[in-house]
This record gives C-alpha cells, structure tokens and sequence, in this order.
C-alpha cells in the first residue's frame, strides 16, 4: 500500500492546471500509486511528464533514419509498452490503466509487437 503523497507532490499537483480535468487527475493518481513501490510515499519522480512540464522525448534511441512512420510508431509502443510492464512487475491491469488502455487493447498490441506477457 501507498504511505500517502509528499508535501512536494501535493503542492505540484495543487499547482497544475488539469486540462483533462477530472478523468486526467483520476489516471495520475492511478499512475502514481501503480508507480510508487509499496509502503513509500509517491514523489513527484513518479509523475507524468506532462504534470512535470517535460517535453517527452519521441525518439527511440535507435538509429531511425530509413525507418517509416509507422515503423518508428511501433518502435516507439514497442519500448513504452515493455517500461510500463516492467514497473509493475508484469500486471497488465495496471499497466493498461498508465498506458490509457485497456486490457485487451493492451494484450492486442503485445501479441502484434511480439513481447511476452
């Protein structure tokens, strides 16, 4: 379980906007407590970029000069999908709830892009 939310936190969040309005705040929460290891208190290293002010940065880290759209968009799902499984620990629900999707979708995409689940 999750030891609540740093004074730091809280005053970022209080401090955003929440163009999303509720339904963005509602998948931040779930992000954070699905991101903070049991029994720490969630920090603002667990935010969003977006909550955080940062541009994400699109490239794959790979060479993709001759790679297609839709070859970098796969690339690109392919590593976001295989870092939010890792960061927790493999269960899809949660990961499908930080990745805006839902679970067959997520299951979809894994099948398509090959990665073990």
């Amino acid at each position: 379980a999750l030891a609540g939310f740093s004074n730091e936190l809280l005053t970022l969040l209080e401090g955003y906007t929440w163009p999303g309005n509720v339904r963005q705040l509602r998948h931040e929460i779930e992000r954070l407590v699905a991101l903070t290891p049991a029994g720490e208190q969630a920090t603002s290293a667990y935010c969003s970029d977006d909550i955080l002010g940062i541009r994400p940065n699109i490239t794959t880290g790979r060479d993709t000069q001759g790679q297609t759209l839709p070859e970098q968009v796969s690339a690109l799902e392919t590593g976001l999908i295989i870092d939010v499984l890792r960061s927790v620990c493999g269960n899809k629900v949660r990961a499908a709830r930080i990745l805006g999707l839902s679970r067959q979708g997520l299951t979809k995409k894994m099948q398509r892009y090959g990665i073990a689940g």
